[in-house]
């Protein structure tokens, strides 16, 4: 699974899949890898959930205010949570800065 969520970073950051077309269902694929992170499943690297966050961060400059808001609120609250703290992690120190973040994450 580590290797698929790295794949999937990758696929995003490298616009092979188009955010802006997927963008409920990439919220909703993120948020769920943050969730089970943060619950303690090892499927995806620190590393890895620091680019998620930067990716929700980059999708709230390109994709519609509306649409993100209605695929972030159809999330778990845990979902929604662990989510809110990766984009906040990657905004402050970018997609592999500090370990400290979602506390199971880091």
């Amino acid at each position: 699974a580590k290797i698929c969520h790295e794949g999937l970073c990758d696929l995003i950051e490298s616009g092979a899949i188009d955010v802006s077309s997927n963008s409920a269902q990439l919220i909703n694929i993120i948020g769920g890898i943050l969730q089970y992170v943060e619950e303690g499943e090892e499927i995806a690297t620190p590393g890895t959930c620091a680019r998620l966050g930067a990716v929700l961060n980059a999708m709230e400059q390109q994709v519609s205010g509306d649409a993100l808001q209605k695929a972030f609120v159809a999330m778990s609250p845990k979902a929604q949570a662990a989510s809110s703290a990766a984009m906040k992690h990657a905004a402050t120190y970018g997609p592999g800065g500090s370990p400290e973040c979602v506390s199971k994450i880091y």
